[in-house]
């Protein structure tokens, strides 16, 4: 494999081809190549958490979903979807109408999702 040198949060491995790890478990480098340099990242208690834009759809069929249907009356829409309500996580109805929309939404069929919820409400 080679030789291995540490020192000062540095390990370098030297053989065929040169791994440069650099810093702690929360900001390390982990480098491939000649010795490339590479800004640590920051540890994950200073990192910016994640805020994806609402999407208005999404937020309108859950809240269609979970105002407006009982839990029989979105197990019937899952039904008519081909959707197993079952493996759909939660056990009451705004978790299962949550992640419902989130099956759709990662799928890119909000639309599909809209008319069923449409057409139940109709009827």
């Amino acid at each position: 494999m080679g030789d291995t040198n540490e020192g000062e949060g540095r390990i370098v491995v030297s053989g065929e081809r040169n791994v440069v790890i650099d810093g702690n478990v929360t900001g390390g480098v982990f480098a491939l190549g000649d010795h490339a340099h590479l800004a640590p990242s920051a540890p994950p208690s200073q990192a910016e958490p994640f805020q994806a834009e609402p999407d208005p759809e999404a937020l309108a069929l859950f809240g269609a979903l979970s105002q407006r249907f009982t839990l029989d009356d979105l197990l019937t829409l899952c039904f008519d979807l081909g959707v197993n309500a079952d493996d759909l996580p939660g056990e009451t109805l705004r978790a299962k109408a949550r992640e419902l929309v989130r099956l759709y939404q990662r799928r890119g069929r909000l639309a599909v999702l809209r008319a069923g919820v449409e057409q139940a409400l109709a009827e």
